[in-house]
C-alpha cells in the first residue's frame, strides 16, 4: 500500500508545482497585476500547497485505518481498537504516517508539510523567473526517505533538520529575490530618469 500512496504523492506534488508555473498560462502576467508583492503571493501560495498535502496525508491516514480494519474484520476473531493499532503499527510505513504518541515523529511530519509547500510554490517562483528549482526534488526525496525507515529518534531528528533546512534555503532566496526586485525597481528608475534629462 505505500507504493500506491507513493504514486499518489508524486502525482500531486508534480501538479502543485506545474499549477504555479507559466507552462500553458499567463501566471506571471496574472501575478504582476495583482496589487500584492510577489513575496506575499509566495507566502499564501505555500499555505495553499501545505493544505493540499495536509489532506492528502489525512486521506491516507483514513484509507489505512479502514482498510486495515476491514482487513481484521475477515482474518480475526476479536478485532479492536487495541488490535488495529498493533496491526498499523508492524508497518514502519503506517508508523510514520500516523505516529500517535510520539512527538517527535509529529513535528517531522509537520516541517515535512511546511517544507513540500513552501518549495512546490519556491518551484514556480523559480519558473516564473526563468530557472529551475531543485529544492522540491530535495523535500520530495527527504519525504520519502523518512516514512519508508524505520521509526527511530536519530532518523526522525533526520528529517527534523533537513526539514528545517530546506526551508531556510527556500527563505533566504526569497529574501534576497526580494532584494534584487528592488534594486531591478531601482535600476529601471534610474535609466527612465537619464532617459527624461534633457541633452545640452
Amino acid at each position: 500500500m505505500e507504493w500506491a500512496c507513493l504514486g499518489f504523492f508524486l502525482v500531486l506534488m508534480t501538479l502543485l508545482c506545474l499549477s504555479g508555473t507559466s507552462y500553458g498560462s499567463r501566471t506571471d502576467y496574472t501575478l504582476q497585476r495583482l496589487s500584492i508583492r510577489p513575496q506575499t503571493a509566495f507566502l499564501w501560495q505555500s499555505v495553499c500547497y501545505a493544505i493540499w498535502i495536509t489532506a492528502f496525508w489525512a486521506l491516507q491516514v483514513l484509507l489505512l485505518v479502514v482498510c486495515s480494519n476491514r482487513f481484521l474484520l475477515t482474518t480475526a476473531e476479536n478485532v479492536g481498537p487495541q488490535t488495529l493499532l498493533t496491526h498499523l503499527y508492524q508497518w514502519d510505513f503506517s508508523a510514520n504516517l500516523l505516529p500517535l504518541a510520539c512527538a517527535t515523529r509529529w513535528i517531522r511530519n509537520i516541517l515535512l508539510v511546511m517544507a513540500l509547500g513552501a518549495s512546490a510554490a519556491y518551484f514556480s517562483w523559480q519558473q516564473r523567473k526563468g530557472s529551475f528549482g531543485f529544492t522540491v526534488i530535495l523535500s520530495v526525496l527527504l519525504c520519502v526517505f523518512a516514512f519508508l525507515q524505520p521509526a527511530n529518534l536519530f532518523l526522525t531528528l533526520l528529517g527534523v533538520i533537513g526539514a528545517l533546512l530546506i526551508m531556510a534555503h527556500v527563505v533566504i532566496h526569497i529574501v534576497n529575490g526580494k532584494e534584487e526586485g528592488a534594486l531591478e525597481a531601482l535600476r529601471q528608475d534610474t535609466t527612465a530618469a537619464a532617459a527624461e534629462r534633457p541633452v545640452w
